[in-house]
């Protein structure tokens, strides 16, 4: 529970009063009438009167303050959030006709509406519309050829395309019902995984700390070396090639390929250069096809993918006002306040031309608050919710000269009226302002059609003050360099576009000199986010992990970072089942093979906890709480070790665990048929083997 804030003086007026009252007979004694009718009195009520408002004021800070205190820290209330979101443009069956034609380039600020006129987005990057339409999403893996066609044209249809487990080789397959286009075209695709929102995240963590590396490489590399930081648009482990079938039946790899997902991982456009040899062939003979093609490395986690579309361009809930807004002439007064028509304004997207006698003045600045605005400054400050323009008072901000005339250019939108639900954005409006960008629109519009397959995102409420200095805050508790084990657990896990789903840290240990106590020497054991019963990084996995640890470690620590050891646990079990019981030996397996799962078994179902010891007691209670059992009379773990646990018949101790190294003790030579626990080592997990359950049901032996 947060201290409250001590008050720095409680006197109150009545209590200032009487003191100085007191006070009179020892520095005035000459003064002898106290009364009330006293002019002497009456001042000194005065005095009390305007100290106790001053204490009141000292013991509380402007909000002016707490935005000061918030700029030491680089932090500043947000404004509201844009929604965003991606639209797919195409044509409409009813100008088939001049498909063959060739395809249409639309600029960036194409605006789109939704049925209601309510609320309208607009794209922010010009995007060509294909004549070709996309008939066959496939995927080869290995020798065989799936057909993801109609999981593609479901929203919410998840598929592997590059397969379960994808090898190099493997490839997706997209193909078309005639060529691209004009060659030289930048053809736009999108890529949905199952979960774009938290892709968007993971984008913003991936490019702050692609910039944070570069930023630290320039400071170390010498004048005029340009440093060597890895894209942030390379998966980690992965690569995949992006190649077109040719008029020669080849495969030749696209022109001018940026490719945003990642080796399909993440959420993310993919542009690339149309070529002129495009031909169709390859999977199928009528389409004309392209491929991703993974070339080499490997995936801990295949990639499953939502959805793909061409002719694709984000957009934003943020629409320019097509036509400069006029707000009036200036009367020279101080604090003059103006009102724009549209709202929610965006933040940062309004531009005044302030004009006198046909000359227009110096651009001025949108600020949010008054803060650090000197009188003579030629700033202005903007209420987005209200779309009020405040001009200032010749304290803070100059006062606009008289009979100038303001007009004002602005963006509406942002807030979280713009999270709208998929299929909202679907309407093109007519005339302006999409007419004033693309000449002959009255044809072009309407053969054109929208869709919006994904919700839009992104959109908040501006922050208030008590939440930005929550914010910082948790910014100040946030963990940012490894020094605890706790630290170096926390930041692994924050590993951006590595999909590692637990850590575990240990101190004084390296994986070389398991049975070495290594002083100053952290390994880090790192689990991936698989759907496997024994989820294995690989080296790209656990490099990336290291290098990102490496830059917040302390520097007389070594880091390291290994995958994870698994025991096998194998149970032989024979229980006893009521007749009519709904559980069979099917269901016994299942909930053995969940107990034990790295990630979501263990006693309170998080995932086993590393180095934790497997009981006995604990999975004969599993199998005994299980639907009509009546009893489990015997039971036995294996852990494949020999004699990795200790043995009752002999009372032997455990063995150490097994770490490796030949490390391994043994049970003083017994050989155990019933054991109690299965030791492990601090960095162990256990996985589920092949268990064998013998279940009994009533009317056998009753």
């Amino acid at each position: 529970m947060p201290l409250s804030l001590p008050s720095l003086d409680s006197r109150t007026f009545e209590e200032l009063q009487a003191e100085g009252r007191r006070m009179i007979p020892r520095h005035a004694p000459e003064w002898t009438d106290h009364n009330a009718s006293d002019p002497g009195i009456t001042l000194m009520e005065l005095f009390a009167w305007l100290t106790e408002a001053a204490l009141y004021r000292l013991d509380r800070l402007p909000e002016a303050s707490y935005r000061a205190f918030l700029h030491l820290l680089g932090l500043t209330p947000n404004p509201a959030g844009v929604a965003s979101t991606v639209l797919r443009f195409g044509i409409a069956p009813a100008a088939l006709s001049a498909r063959r034609a060739g395809g249409l380039t639309l600029p960036a600020g194409i605006q789109v509406e939704d049925p209601m006129r309510s609320l309208r987005f607009q794209t922010t990057q010009a995007v060509y519309v294909s004549p070709a339409r996309l008939e066959a999403v496939l995927t080869a893996s290995g020798d065989r050829l799936a057909n993801g066609t109609r999981a593609n044209d479901r929203s919410g249809t998840h598929f592997s395309p590059l397969g379960a487990l994808p090898d190099s080789g493997d490839a997706l397959y997209l193909g078309f019902d005639a060529p691209l286009g004009d060659a030289g075209a930048r053809m736009d695709m999108h890529v949905w995984t199952a979960d774009p929102i938290e892709d968007e995240t993971t984008r913003k963590r991936l490019v702050d700390e692609a910039e944070a590396l570069l930023e630290a490489a320039s400071r170390a590399c010498p004048p005029g070396r340009l440093p060597n930081v890895p894209d942030w648009r390379s998966h980690y482990g992965a690569r995949t090639k992006w190649e077109y079938y040719t008029t020669d039946g080849t495969w030749s790899c696209l022109d001018g390929v940026t490719d945003e997902t990642r080796a399909l991982s993440l959420s993310g456009p993919v542009r690339f250069t149309i070529p002129n040899d495009h031909a169709a062939g390859g999977p199928a003979a009528n389409l004309y096809f392209i491929r991703c093609r993974l070339a080499c490395g490997r995936y801990e986690c295949p990639p499953q993918i939502d959805r793909i579309a061409v002719n694709t361009a984000r957009a934003r809930h943020a629409a320019d006002v097509p036509t400069e807004e006029r707000l009036g002439i200036s009367d020279g007064t101080a604090g003059q306040v103006y009102r724009l028509l549209q709202v929610p304004v965006v933040a940062g997207s309004t531009r005044l031309r302030l004009a006198a006698n046909g000359t227009d003045e110096p651009e001025w600045m949108e600020v949010a608050n008054w803060d650090r605005i000197g009188p003579h400054e030629e700033a202005y400050r903007l209420d987005p919710a209200s779309g009020e323009i405040h001009f200032g008072d010749g304290r803070a901000g100059r006062v606009p000269r008289e009979g100038v005339r303001i007009d004002a250019r602005y963006a509406a939108g942002g807030g979280p009226d713009g999270n709208v639900a998929a299929g909202s954005l679907t309407r093109l409006p007519e005339g302006d302002p999409n007419a004033d960008l693309v000449p002959g629109w009255d044809t072009i519009g309407p053969a054109l059609r929208v869709e919006q397959p994904f919700p839009a995102a992104g959109g908040w409420a501006a922050e208030s003050l008590a939440d930005a200095q929550g914010r910082a805050v948790d910014e100040l508790a946030r963990r940012c360099r490894a020094v605890t084990l706790e630290d170096f657990v926390t930041l692994a896990l924050e590993t951006p576009g590595v999909p590692i789903a637990r850590a575990h840290a240990l101190v004084d240990h390296h994986p070389s000199m398991p049975c070495v106590e290594a002083a100053g020497c952290v390994t880090v054991v790192a689990v991936p986010r698989c759907p496997e019963p024994a989820p294995t990084p690989g080296a790209c996995f656990l490099k990336a992990v290291a290098r990102y640890l490496h830059r917040r470690r302390t520097v007389t620590t070594e880091v390291s970072v290994v995958g994870p050891t698994y025991r096998q646990i194998a149970v032989r079990a024979r229980i006893h089942a009521a007749a009519g019981s709904p559980t069979r030996a099917a269901d016994a397996l299942a909930a053995l093979d969940a107990f034990f799962h790295p990630l979501t078994g263990g006693p309170v179902g998080g995932g086993w906890p590393f180095g934790r010891n497997v009981y006995r007691s604990e999975v004969l209670a599993l199998l005994q709480d299980l639907p009509g059992i009546l009893h489990v009379d015997a039971i036995r773990l294996d852990s494949g070790t020999g004699c990795a646990e200790p043995c009752i018949e002999s009372g032997a101790e455990p063995c150490g665990g097994g770490c490796g190294g030949g490390c391994e003790g043994d049970c003083g030579g017994a050989r155990c048929g019933h054991c109690e626990e299965v030791t492990l080592c601090p960095g162990e997990l256990v996985a589920s083997g092949r268990h064998h359950i013998e279940l009994i049901s009533e009317d056998e032996w009753s």
